[in-house]
């Protein structure tokens, strides 16, 4: 593990207050899968953790809906280390893309210029995370047993209140109508 500098945690710590807020993001998952998520990221509570809690919507080649994952994850005030779980609702959890996926993520290094901050993905999967104080991004890379799973998620101004839990929608719609 990186041991980052008291300018450097300073920095950090601003950076991980700032991400508090609603957040959509795009991406896709190898070969040919979709994926769109909207989360929230919760102001520090009382142990100094930001809470995050959302779903994303998967569909095969951008059309067919083939899942919903649930995503949690808690990230550290110090803006240091995170955890995260996601899961595919759609499915058991003993069937194919059913199984919960658990990561960590390590600080691995701070452009304070840019307000860039890395870190390394552990856990069932392997990768990397790059949050962006300026542009207010994220940026995740993933191995999967899909393939490569690339999400690149800028906060907004506020997520739907009604996004929809359950996969059993013939529509698939993430929100639902008003």
């Amino acid at each position: 593990m990186v041991t980052p500098s008291a300018m450097e945690r300073e920095t950090a710590q601003s950076i991980a207050a700032s991400f508090v807020g609603s957040w959509h993001g795009t991406g896709f998952v190898d070969p040919c899968n979709s994926v769109e998520a909207w989360y929230n990221i919760h102001p520090a509570d009382a142990n100094d953790k930001h809470v995050l809690a959302g779903y994303a919507r998967l569909r095969m080649c951008g059309v067919c809906p083939i899942g919903r994952l649930e995503l949690k994850g808690v990230r550290s005030a110090s803006g240091l280390s995170f955890t995260s779980y996601s899961r595919n609702v759609s499915k058991a959890e003993f069937e194919p893309g059913g199984a919960p996926v658990n990561l960590t993520g390590t600080f691995t290094s701070l452009d304070s210029s840019n307000l860039t901050v890395q870190f390394r993905l552990d856990g069932d999967q392997s990768g990397t995370c790059v949050m962006n104080g300026k542009s207010m991004t994220e940026s995740i890379k993933r191995s999967s047993i899909a393939g490569q799973f690339v999400l690149k998620s800028s906060k907004v101004a506020d997520a739907p209140k009604n996004i929809l839990i359950c996969g059993c929608c013939a529509a698939d719609p993430l929100v639902a109508p008003a």
